[in-house]
């Protein structure tokens, strides 16, 4: 009689609940003891390799990892690219990672990312046919481009955003690459290398190696910040400095969105993801509060000064500046 041993459970706990086919058989269950579980109403088999321990809390994150599972048990050695083992990456030798929009959403890029359908990438030639799964293929995909996110193989922000240029629009390509940025996610040195490294005969991917290169527009941490710019262009505002680092007296007192240092004159562009919490709107009042005491002007605008009243940022920041002392 097949019963789910301890091994078995061992193994579910540590990957939401997931067992993979091979995995079950290291375990001590036949193929055969698998359908009966199934039967009984004890596994749940949620891909073609993978079963589901019923009455595992539902995880939005398990969908992915057992299209991970399975297309990594359906592989047949000799592919063209094998992730090797290393220190990021918990789930060595998987020949399937999470991909484009699904490694978007692992990553935190709530613009384009999304957890349904899944997306994996697959080696070329890798044949499987995975249920409600989209899978890519590619003929390279290097250590460097595979990380650990929840416990998931998928793709490295610098690859996500390679493989995403070719889904998306310049002006939402350029937001990706800004938010990958703001929110640490990706260095841009480093985004800059890999894509010029994976930019042949990939579409969209040369825009990420202009929107990083050296002497390329300031380094925005925002879409709302390369908007802003924009606006200020038009208005005819002197460029400012961006995300410059003011120190007075040999102390840091923050870092500035928008700094025009002869009039010692800061622009704050304030967008949800840095200023809605508590904490974070404390330390914005603190920060703006030594500025002041060491004679900066601080003008701070919202997503909706921007976005709606980009007239009134202009007039605004040309009047401080033509009152600068």
């Amino acid at each position: 009689m097949a019963i789910l041993n301890q091994q078995f459970r061992v193994i579910a706990a540590g990957q939401r609940g997931l067992v993979s086919v091979k995995q079950a058989q290291a375990s001590g269950l036949t193929e055969m003891d698998l359908r009966r579980l199934v039967r009984r109403g004890w596994l749940q088999q949620v891909q073609p390799r993978v079963y589901r321990l019923v009455g595992t809390p539902d995880d939005p994150f398990a969908p992915v990892l057992a299209a991970v599972l399975s297309a990594s048990e359906g592989h047949e050695q000799g592919s063209a690219w094998r992730p090797e083992r290393t220190a990021r990456v918990r789930l060595p030798g998987l020949p399937a990672v999470a991909s484009h929009h699904t490694a978007a959403a692992l990553h935190g890029l709530h613009r384009v990312g999304r957890l349904e359908p899944v997306e994996i990438c697959v080696p070329q030639g890798h044949r499987d046919e995975l249920w409600k799964v989209i899978v890519h293929r590619t003929r390279r995909l290097e250590e460097c481009d595979v990380v650990d996110v929840e416990g998931i193989a998928c793709t490295s922000p610098a690859r996500t955003l390679i493989d995403m240029a070719a889904k998306v629009d310049r002006p939402m390509l350029t937001a990706l690459v800004d938010d990958s940025l703001g929110l640490g996610l990706v260095g841009r040195a480093w985004l800059k290398r890999r894509a010029e490294a994976l930019r042949n005969g990939r579409s969209g991917v040369g825009l990420i190696v202009n929107l990083t290169a050296d002497g390329a527009e300031g380094n925005f941490r925002s879409w709302l910040e390369r908007r802003a710019a924009f606006i200020l262009e038009t208005g005819q505002i002197p460029r400012p400095i961006w995300n410059h680092p003011v120190h007075e007296a040999g102390r840091l007192l923050g870092i500035a969105d928008a700094c025009w240092q002869t009039a010692r004159l800061i622009a704050e562009f304030d967008g949800l993801r840095f200023h809605s919490t508590p904490q974070q709107r404390r330390d914005d009042a603190t920060r703006e509060r030594n500025l002041v005491l060491a004679g900066w002007r601080v003008l701070r605008f919202t997503w909706q000064d921007v976005e709606q009243k980009p007239q009134t940022v202009v007039e605004a920041l040309r009047t401080a500046l033509a009152t600068a002392i």
